[in-house]
């Protein structure tokens, strides 16, 4: 089908304008990698999957607006969208998006800090009357040690008299 000069700017027009979502879409990918470690394996899966579904997209876009004719000045178009974004707005992109991030997570980690003051002045309160219980309960635990010493010896000496009075009891007549 042939198409008009107009209809054919237009097009080219709309497939840098897909080309360029297309790569806003990266990197919103890249801004997640950011905050979220990937392994390798993982990268390589989503970067196959992004280009499967960006390819489905500019073939649906080529199929609705020129009836499935797949022509170079489209993809030449849809290239050119994704370079001319990459090169200038990405970085502003990436830029204002790390430092969202970063504030984010000073924010967060502030958020943190707050919530967990009142445990941090509990803990510091009883840290003083915890260490004086422990104090405390290694002295009785070693005069407990002592005692059990000192009974298990008794009951050594108590047993073979227990022992001795049994067999003077049942000895047989």
């Amino acid at each position: 089908m042939i198409l008009k000069m107009e209809s054919q700017a237009v097009l080219f027009l709309i497939s840098v304008a897909v080309g360029a979502f297309g790569a806003f879409f990266f990197d919103i990918f890249r801004i997640l990698r950011k905050i979220v470690k990937h392994v390798n394996f993982a990268v390589q899966i989503e970067d196959i999957l992004f280009w499967l579904v960006l390819s489905f997209v500019m073939f649906y876009v080529i199929y609705m607006q020129n009836n499935g004719e797949i022509r170079f000045y489209l993809i030449l178009g849809f290239s050119l969208g994704m370079i001319l974004y990459l090169q200038t707005v990405s970085r502003v992109v990436l830029a204002a998006a790390d430092a969202i991030v970063s504030f984010c997570k000073k924010l967060f980690s502030l958020i943190l800090r707050i919530i967990l003051l009142p445990f941090q002045v509990i803990l510091h309160f009883l840290k003083v009357p915890a260490a004086f219980l422990l104090k405390k309960a290694k002295k009785c635990a070693g005069l407990v040690k002592k005692k059990l010493q000192k009974l298990k010896g008794y009951a050594k000496i108590k047993g073979r008299k227990a022992f001795i009075n049994l067999r003077i009891v049942f000895r047989k007549r």
